[in-house]
């Protein structure tokens, strides 16, 4: 993939912009609690370097997947730490994680849930902002080292470049630090129908 210039670079963090104010409010909603942003992030990098804004290859996290389907294709994927996904799993299935860091079948259900919440308030705010039919797969969830969760998209877009592109964006609040990231991973050519559609 080409580099992106830094009037496409504009372009695609207000896109992230855009996805990652709708994810924030939902995250609040379900923890009843205020949800800060950052600016998205945009960058070309290989899944080593994505592990390393998560704190680093061996830290663990949960990871959720959702294969982007319609007018864009491509990849979203959410990161959540362990911390907080434990406060979720609290509020709603009224269990957190074990001291052995399993999870049980129900956990892993509402986690693919509460993805599904957030992946969606994200992609229908792109999806209005593009004018474009975007549709998400059933989430895959899976509890992994960071290395391990990034080479996913590594892999899935190989055939398109060595290096990824990503909108990322990292969520806390007064007591989570890290909480959350979301990464939108469009193929080349989606990449390209997003350009056109925002008239770059």
């Amino acid at each position: 993939m080409q580099n992106i210039d830094d009037f496409r670079t504009d372009v695609l963090k207000e896109i992230g912009n855009i996805g990652s104010g709708n994810f924030a409010n939902s995250l609040s909603i379900l923890l009843d609690t205020d949800v800060g942003v950052s600016i998205p992030n945009v960058q070309t990098l290989d899944a080593n370097a994505a592990a390393n804004l998560l704190g680093g290859p061996e830290n663990i996290s949960v990871g959720i997947f959702f294969e982007v389907q319609g007018d864009v294709t491509g990849l979203i994927m959410l990161i959540i730490n362990l911390e907080l996904a434990d406060k979720l799993l609290i509020k709603f299935v009224n269990e957190g994680i074990s001291e052995d860091g399993s999870f049980t079948g129900m956990q892993f259900s509402a986690l693919s849930e509460i993805g599904n919440i957030l992946a969606y308030s994200y992609a229908n705010s792109i999806s209005s902002l593009l004018q474009m039919d975007i549709k998400l797969s059933t989430p895959r969830v899976c509890v992994d080292m960071n290395g391990a969760i990034l080479c996913i998209p590594s892999i899935q877009m190989a055939e398109f470049s060595d290096k990824i592109l990503l909108i990322e964006t990292h969520f806390s609040n007064k007591t989570i630090d890290s909480g959350a990231e979301i990464f939108l991973i469009p193929d080349e050519s989606s990449y390209n129908k997003i350009m056109a559609a925002l008239g770059v």
